[in-house]
C-alpha cells in the first residue's frame, strides 16, 4: 500500500459520518446491546454509506492518535521478516495498515470489541488481503461490560482508568491463552496489557511485543515479566505522558 492510500485511510478513520454501519437502535436508546453475530469474520468488504464530512472537534483526538500509529509508534525496525501479527485493541485499524506496509506478506488478526470501532476498522482495511477481524475483547474477565472513552474511541476500555464513562456495552471475549500464535503482538487495551502478556507467555513466545501501558505499576510488572522471559526491553522516555498525578501512559517494546 502506498503513502497516498495510507493517508486516505488515516483521514477515513474517525469520521462518524463516513461509510460505517449505523449504531444499534438499542444502543442509541441507552439499552443493553447484545453482541452481533459478526464477532469472528474475515474482513472482506466495506459497508456503503454517506459521503465524507469535515471532522468535528470531538473526532480530532483520535485522528492525532491514528497519525502517531501510522508514523511507526509501535514499530521495531530491527524486525524485517514478520509473517504473522496480532493487533489487540485494533481500534480503527491504523496499526494493521502500518504493519502491512512494513511487512507486506504478513497475516494480521485484529481484535476490537466495540461495534462502532469495529465497523470503521472493517472499512479502513477492506482493501487488504490476509487481514481478519474479530469483534472480541482479549481478557480473562467473564462477561465484561465495555466503557466508552471520554475523549475518543481510543480510550474505550473494560477498566475505569480515569477517562472512561460508565459501563454500557457488553462484548464477547477470548482469553489470551486462546489466541492464535503470531510473531509480532501489538497491545493497546487501556489496562488489560499485563494479563494479556502473561497469558501469551504461558502459551508461546512471539518474536516481539509492542504495547502501551497505563500505570507505573503495570509498567514495572511488564518490564520484569518480559525481561525474565528473555526479551530485550526498550522504552522512549519522551513518549511517557503524565495524564494526572496518578495516571501515566507510555509505549514499551520487547523483542528476542
Amino acid at each position: 500500500m502506498n503513502r497516498k492510500a495510507l493517508r486516505a485511510a488515516r483521514f477515513a478513520g474517525e469520521r462518524s459520518t463516513m461509510n460505517i454501519l449505523p449504531a444499534s437502535p438499542d444502543a442509541e436508546a441507552g439499552k443493553p446491546v447484545e453482541p452481533r453475530s459478526d464477532a469472528e469474520t474475515p474482513i472482506t468488504t466495506a459497508p456503503s454509506g454517506e459521503s465524507e464530512k469535515p471532522l468535528t472537534p470531538e473526532e480530532v483526538p483520535t485522528l492525532g492518535y491514528i497519525t502517531q500509529v501510522l508514523m511507526g509508534e509501535y514499530g521495531i525496525f530491527e524486525l524485517v521478516d514478520i509473517r504473522s501479527v496480532l493487533d489487540i485493541g485494533a481500534n480503527l485499524g491504523a496499526f494493521a495498515l502500518w504493519a502491512r506496509q512494513m511487512w507486506p506478506d504478513c497475516e494480521i488478526d485484529c481484535y476490537e470489541p466495540m461495534p462502532d470501532s469495529f465497523d470503521r476498522l472493517r472499512q479502513n482495511v477492506a482493501c487488504l488481503d490476509g487481514v481478519r477481524g474479530h469483534r472480541m475483547a482479549v481478557t480473562n474477565i467473564v462477561n465484561p461490560i465495555m466503557r466508552h472513552g471520554v475523549n475518543c474511541s481510543g480510550e474505550d476500555s473494560i477498566h475505569d482508568l480515569g477517562w472512561q464513562n460508565e459501563p454500557s456495552v457488553p462484548v464477547r471475549t477470548i482469553r489470551p491463552d486462546q489466541l492464535p500464535h503470531a510473531e509480532f503482538v501489538k497491545i493497546d487495551t487501556e489496562g488489560c496489557e499485563v494479563e494479556i502478556v502473561l497469558g501469551i507467555l504461558g502459551t508461546w513466545k512471539p518474536k516481539a511485543f509492542a504495547l502501551e501501558w497505563h500505570s507505573y505499576a503495570d509498567r514495572i510488572r511488564l518490564r520484569v515479566m518480559l525481561r525474565n522471559a528473555g526479551y530485550k526491553v526498550a522504552e522512549i522516555p519522551s513518549a511517557i505522558l503524565s495524564i494526572s498525578k496518578n495516571v501515566h501512559v507510555g509505549i514499551m517494546k520487547a523483542w528476542r
